[in-house]
């Protein structure tokens, strides 16, 4: 009985917060009270709704497993293994548009990860040491296990953020990329294209900090690809970060 009762509350609460933020969805859409009363009393509708919902996720989720599929064979030809089942794939938003996964096996550092991108393609970083030393604050790391994460799939950084400095993001509650996202993604991108991400911009990567409290960025310049920094109060047309959803 208390396990049956403890299933109903979280069904509860689960389904509190679902119609809390499909309403949200409504009236960023355009919607009005008039529209969300439509939706609590047409059953069709709501059953429309469903259906709708039901197809996206069923659709985005075959696109992404099959690029879970291949990050796994990617990493096991650069010596890396991933285990399927403990790899949870993140949920399309709403109006995202299409999304392009980054997997992190369990165990990779950014110091690793810049090695195998030196492998593959000329790397410069301003920073002659370890990297992992260098940027010891990162919101999301692969120490204890593997993970994954989207973005837009898009050859520039989301021109949604330019001119916004990495406190801006912070403050608006953005979660940005990491450095070792960042080089994961550009070691996918070419992998996958043969192409490189950031020729004309510079991928703000919000989710990390050197020691020194400054930002990194990632781009493409001329024959390799550099890694920088800036304050984390910098702004420009040219700096925009990745929206990160796990």
């Amino acid at each position: 009985m208390a396990r049956a009762k403890s299933e109903f509350v979280s069904s509860f609460k689960i389904a509190g917060t679902v119609f809390e933020k499909l309403a949200t969805a409504v009236i960023d859409a355009g919607g009005n009270d008039e529209h969300l009363r439509r939706l609590e009393s047409d059953e069709g509708l709501r059953a429309k709704v469903a259906q709708l919902i039901v197809g996206a996720m069923v659709e985005t989720g075959a696109a992404l497993g099959e690029q879970l599929e291949w990050w796994i064979q990617l990493w096991q030809e650069l010596g890396f293994t991933v285990e399927r089942s403990v790899i949870a794939l993140p949920l399309v938003p709403p109006n995202f548009g299409p999304a392009r996964l980054i997997v992190i096996p369990q165990g990779l550092t950014i110091q690793r990860a810049w090695e195998v991108a030196q492998s593959l393609f000329p790397c410069y970083s301003y920073i002659s040491g370890d990297l992992d030393k260098a940027i010891p604050t990162n919101d999301r790391t692969a120490t204890d296990t593997a993970y994954a994460i989207i973005v837009r799939d898009r050859e520039e950084a989301d021109e949604e953020f330019k001119s916004l400095s990495a406190n801006d993001l912070k403050a608006r509650g953005l979660r940005g990329i990491t450095v070792l996202e960042t080089i994961t993604d550009e070691i996918g991108y070419y992998k996958r294209s043969g192409k490189h991400r950031d020729v004309k911009n510079v991928t703000l990567c919000s989710g990390s900090r050197y020691s020194d409290g400054s930002v990194p960025g990632s781009y493409w310049c001329g024959d390799g690809f550099r890694l920088g920094w800036c304050s984390s109060d910098d702004r420009s047309d040219l700096l925009r970060s990745r929206e990160a959803i796990s």
